[in-house]
């Protein structure tokens, strides 16, 4: 089984090389997203222009987010010989993750809103108990995995499930995707990316070279932070294409 995800990856990283520009498409696309996600930030909803503007970016933000996607589930599969053939793929594939991501985004949320409920229940107790507080942290690694690896790995292959069968099909056979997600090979392939690709991000991020200059020091943040950009995307990348290599041959 190692042997066939190291060759899932493999796979993976050879068509990116491969396909170059949907890989550059995807990275543009990537930055509009995380500017759009910044501007989201900054802007205060003190007017009507300034609410209307939120809200144009948060639809900017999802079409951006489920385009970038339909790129990483298909460039080891599709053979896009168009820039409108392209562009086609991406907005029906894009609709139809989008659709097929709503029911997964409900069951998350209410139980992301469970969790919270207890967790403030099992905080209040901890205050009088302390045997609670293991409760608590108990209750935060939930929340940890529910958001880090569940949602994650389920996504992508309801995703996958959408762009290779249709939204019909996929929506059928949304419990069958929910107990692939959580294969062995499926599992460990997305472990495994994650576990490389967040380790280099964590160290660039955490990593402080002390210099004598405060703009060198910022300087070099900047571009520690530029390329733990470049380590999550190319890793996400990487591994939603070696999930659908691993799912086409199981």
């Amino acid at each position: 089984m190692f042997k066939e995800i190291i060759d899932a990856v493999r796979r993976a990283g050879a068509a990116m090389v491969e396909r170059p520009l949907t890989v550059m498409l995807a990275f543009l696309l990537y930055l509009g997203l995380a500017g759009l996600i910044y501007l989201f930030v900054v802007i205060k909803d003190a007017s009507l222009w300034q609410l209307a503007l939120s809200v144009a970016a948060i639809i900017a933000a999802l079409c951006l987010f489920f385009s970038i996607q339909s790129l990483a589930v298909g460039y080891t599969k599709a053979d896009w010989t168009s820039s409108g053939a392209l562009l086609k793929r991406i907005g029906k594939d894009g609709l139809a993750m989008l659709a097929i991501s709503l029911p997964l985004l409900v069951v998350v949320v209410a139980g992301l809103l469970i969790l919270g409920l207890l967790g403030s229940l099992v905080n209040e107790a901890a205050v009088t108990a302390s045997k609670w507080s293991i409760a608590a942290r108990g209750i935060s690694a939930l929340r940890m995995i529910l958001l880090y690896l569940v949602l994650p790995l389920v996504a992508i292959q309801l995703w996958i499930a959408a762009t290779r069968d249709g939204l019909h099909l996929a929506l059928k056979g949304f419990l069958k995707s929910t107990v692939r997600a959580f294969s062995p090979r499926s599992l460990l392939t997305y472990l495994l990316i994650s576990f490389v690709f967040g380790a280099i991000a964590y160290f660039l991020i955490s990593t402080r070279t002390p210099v004598g200059n405060a703009w060198v020091e910022i300087g070099l943040l900047v571009g520690r932070l530029v390329l733990a950009g470049l380590v999550i995307f190319f890793g996400w990348f990487l591994a939603v294409g070696a999930l659908r290599q691993a799912t086409e041959r199981a």
